[in-house]
C-alpha cells in the first residue's frame, strides 16, 4: 500500500483540472478573445471623456498610457484601473457621472472573481496595442454611426 498522500484541491484548482487546464496562466483562446472584446468595448467608450483641456491630437497615446499606468496601479482592482485611467485623460465629473453606459461597465466588472478582474487588466499590459487598435476602429464606427442616425 502506497504512503502518498492526497493533495487537497481549491474550488478553482479543481476547475481547471476538470476542464484540462492545469496551468491557471494559461487561458483558453475563447477566454482570451472575450477578454480582449470587453476590454476593446470597454476603451471605445473612453473618447467620450478625453478632457477638452488636452491635446486632441494626442487623444490614442493619452488613452493608451492612461490603460497602462492604470493597469500597473490597479493590481486587479477593476474600480481603482477605472478611476486611474479617468483620471489621467482627465475627464470630467459630470460626464462621467451622466454616462449609464459607464455605470453599466461598472455594475458589470463588480459581479466578477477576483481572477477575471486581474485577467482583465492584465490584458491591457499584454495586449496593449491590439486593444487601442480595435478600440480606435470601434469608435470610429460609433462616431459614423451617429453622423448617419
Amino acid at each position: 500500500m502506497s504512503t502518498q498522500k492526497i493533495g487537497v484541491l481549491t474550488p478553482e484548482q479543481f476547475r481547471l483540472k476538470l476542464a484540462c487546464l492545469n496551468d491557471p496562466t494559461v487561458k483558453s483562446e475563447i477566454v482570451r478573445h472575450s477578454l480582449i472584446e470587453e476590454a476593446v468595448d470597454f476603451v471605445s467608450e473612453l473618447p467620450k471623456f478625453y478632457s477638452d483641456e488636452l491635446e486632441r491630437m494626442a487623444l490614442w497615446d493619452r488613452i493608451g498610457n492612461g490603460l497602462l499606468a492604470a493597469a500597473s496601479k490597479a493590481d486587479g482592482n477593476c474600480e481603482l484601473f477605472i478611476n486611474s485611467v479617468l483620471a489621467y485623460i482627465k475627464a470630467s465629473p459630470a460626464t462621467v457621472a451622466a454616462s449609464e453606459r459607464l455605470a453599466a461597465f461598472i455594475t458589470n466588472f463588480e459581479k466578477r472573481d477576483a481572477a477575471w478582474k486581474r485577467d482583465f487588466i492584465h490584458q491591457f499590459q499584454e495586449y496593449h496595442y491590439l486593444i487601442i487598435v480595435k478600440s480606435r476602429a470601434a469608435w470610429q464606427n460609433k462616431k459614423g454611426q451617429v453622423k448617419h442616425a
